[in-house]
């Protein structure tokens, strides 16, 4: 966890962090809160919703727009979240804040020797999000895809009914569930596809059947009886005469 985040941001960068702190009244940066105060207890979540997912990421500065979020699911956000980038959640609610917060470290990708980043969010006590940061580039002024995947993941586990039990195993354990080491493998055993393009439905072929010979006689009467003579008469026999000498 990078502990000493806030300390390392220049002067503009810290004010806008001291900004995020402030509206949810906590006064330490959630990266210095000792390990002990954080929980791996989905029941402790706020009831996050997706509209409030919807919501935060339209409203906030950022990648998402209302066009995105229709097809939310071929997101690099949510793939993160599907693909098990996501790693345990963990929430602690300070004593002087009314807010939640909520952290989970996030791969960044599939390459080996990459660093997580280090996404937080801040829920009220009835699941909308207040505020959020994360470690990258992006995460400081706007919403990014880490961000945005840990919401995805709080929101499914809310969705599945996870926060309504008690920290029993296999809410825990769904929790806990994530990729832990990307291990190399030869090519032909990678997924090259996102996990969104294995649950369509693939396209099924319609047989077509084959029209009697009365059918196509009836067709070509009907085609033959036009005024203006459709030039694929010009191929079947007893009806090409009347294309004869039109051709140079």
């Amino acid at each position: 966890m990078a502990y000493n985040y806030f300390d390392k941001l220049d002067s503009v960068a810290r004010g806008r962090y001291s900004t995020k702190l402030v509206l949810i009244n906590s006064d330490e940066c959630p990266y210095k809160f000792p390990a002990g105060v954080w929980k791996n207890n989905p029941s402790c979540w706020p009831d996050l919703q997706f509209g409030d997912v919807y919501s935060y990421l339209i409203d906030s500065p950022g990648i998402f727009t209302r066009a995105s979020m229709k097809s939310y699911k071929s997101l690099d956000a949510h793939n993160y979240f599907q693909s098990g980038w996501v790693q345990t959640v963990y929430s602690y609610k300070p004593s002087t804040s009314a807010y939640t917060i909520l952290k989970a470290d996030v791969r960044p990708s599939q390459r080996l020797n990459e660093e997580p980043h280090y996404p937080w969010v801040a829920l009220s006590g009835v699941g909308s999000v207040a505020v959020a940061h994360c470690d990258c580039l992006a995460g400081l002024a706007e919403s990014c895809s880490h961000i945005a995947a840990l919401l995805f993941k709080v929101e499914a586990a809310v969705r599945l009914g996870y926060t309504t039990k008690l920290c029993t195993e296999l809410p825990c354990k769904w929790n806990a569930d994530f990729v832990k080491k990307v291990q190399p493998a030869p090519m032909k055993d990678i997924q090259f596809y996102k996990t969104s393009c294995v649950n369509k439905a693939k396209k099924v072929k319609v047989g077509h059947l084959s029209s009697t010979q009365q059918e196509q006689q009836t067709l070509l009467q009907t085609l033959h009886a036009c005024n203006s003579k459709p030039v694929v008469l010009s191929t079947f026999d007893n009806y090409s005469d009347k294309f004869q000498g039109n051709f140079c």
